[in-house]
C-alpha cells in the first residue's frame, strides 16, 4: 500500500506539467485582465513582471511548483486573496453535489441495471435499456434546464438555484440540491446501468451459478447471495472512475443552477485568465481523483482476495 501511494508521486508530477502548459500555451494575456484594457504598455510590462510572467516557461513552472511543495497556492491576480481560502471556501458546496449526484448515480444505475438483467428482453428490460440510452445521450446542461423550467418555473415545488449548508437549513438545503443532484446523477447512470446489467447476465452464467441451482436453493438466494456480491466486484472500479465524469459534470452543473462550488471557481478563473486559480483547482481535482482510484484499488482487493496488489 505504501508503495502504491508513492507511484502516486509521478502521476501527480505530470498532471502538474499538463496543467501549467495547458494554460500558459493557451492563447490570451492575463496582464490585460489584471491591467485593465486602457493599460499603457509600460503598465502591462509592470504587471507582467509581478505576476513573473516575463520569466522564461521553465522557470516560472519551477517556482511554481517550489511554491506548491511548500503549501502555498499563490494569490489570485484579480481579487488578491490567497488561492487556498478561495478553494477552500468553495470545495464543501463542490463535494456536497458530488457526494449527491453519486449516489443518486448508484441508486438509478442498479434500479435500470438488475431488473434489466434479471429480466432480459422483457418489457422491463427494454423500459430501463431506453432510460439509459437517454441518460447517456442527453447534454448535462439541457437536462438542468429542463428540471429548471419543469419543476421551478410551473410546478414552484424547488428553487430554480442557489446553496445552503446542510448544517445551516437541513430541509432548505436538500430542496437546492436536489435538482442539480438528480440531474448529475441520472447523466452519469446510463453508462453505469448498462455495466451493472451486462456483468450480473455474465455472472448468471457461471458454473457456481449452476451448482448454486442444481443444489435446490431458491432463485432470489442464488442471485441475492451468490449473484449480485460477485457481479458488483467490477462495477466498484467503474463507479469510482464516475468520480471523475461526475467532478467534470458539477462545472456545468455549477454554472447552471448557481453553485458556488470549484466549478464555478474554474470557470470564473479561466474566463479571467487567473492562472493561480486554475491551476490550484484543476491539481486539486486531479489529486482527488487520484486519491478516489487509489482508495478502489484497496477496496477492489478487499472485496475480491483473489486480487493482489502486488504479485510476484
Amino acid at each position: 500500500m505504501l508503495r502504491r501511494v508513492i507511484e502516486l508521486l509521478p502521476v501527480l508530477f505530470l498532471a502538474s506539467i499538463v496543467v501549467f502548459l495547458l494554460l500558459h500555451l493557451a492563447p490570451g494575456d492575463p496582464s490585460y485582465f489584471v491591467a485593465g484594457r486602457d493599460a499603457t504598455p509600460e503598465e502591462l510590462e509592470a504587471v507582467r513582471k509581478e505576476m513573473g510572467l516575463d520569466k522564461p516557461l521553465h522557470v516560472q513552472y519551477l517556482i511554481w511548483l517550489r511554491e506548491i511543495l511548500q503549501g502555498n497556492l499563490g494569490e489570485s491576480a484579480l481579487s488578491d486573496q490567497p488561492v487556498s481560502r478561495l478553494i477552500w471556501a468553495r470545495l464543501p458546496a463542490t463535494l456536497h453535489l458530488t457526494v449527491a449526484g453519486f449516489l443518486v448515480t448508484i441508486l438509478l444505475s442498479l434500479l435500470a441495471g438488475v431488473p434489466g438483467a434479471l429480466r432480459p428482453n422483457s418489457k422491463v428490460d427494454h423500459f430501463w435499456s431506453a432510460y439509459s440510452a437517454a441518460a447517456f445521450g442527453i447534454p448535462v446542461f439541457w437536462l438542468g434546464i429542463l428540471f429548471i423550467l419543469f419543476f421551478s418555473v410551473r410546478l414552484q415545488w424547488l428553487p430554480p438555484s442557489g446553496f445552503i449548508s446542510f448544517l445551516e437549513d437541513p430541509v432548505r438545503s436538500v430542496q437546492f440540491l436536489l435538482m442539480p443532484a438528480f440531474t448529475l446523477g441520472i447523466a452519469n447512470s446510463g453508462v453505469l446501468s448498462r455495466f451493472i446489467k451486462f456483468s450480473i447476465l455474465e455472472t448468471l452464467q457461471q458454473d457456481y451459478i449452476r451448482t448454486a441451482r442444481s443444489k435446490g436453493l431458491a432463485e432470489w438466494v442464488v442471485i441475492r447471495r451468490h449473484a449480485l456480491g460477485n457481479a458488483m466486484i467490477p462495477v466498484v472500479t467503474v463507479a469510482a472512475l464516475m468520480v471523475g465524469r461526475l467532478l467534470g459534470g458539477a462545472v456545468v452543473i455549477e454554472v447552471v443552477f448557481a453553485w458556488p462550488g470549484l466549478g464555478r471557481l474554474l470557470l470564473e478563473g479561466i474566463n479571467n485568465r487567473d492562472y493561480p486559480v486554475v491551476q490550484a483547482t484543476l491539481l486539486l481535482v486531479v489529486l482527488i481523483f487520484v486519491v478516489v482510484n487509489l482508495v478502489t484499488d484497496f477496496l477492489y482487493v478487499y472485496l475480491d482476495p483473489r486480487v493482489q496488489l502486488d504479485r510476484k
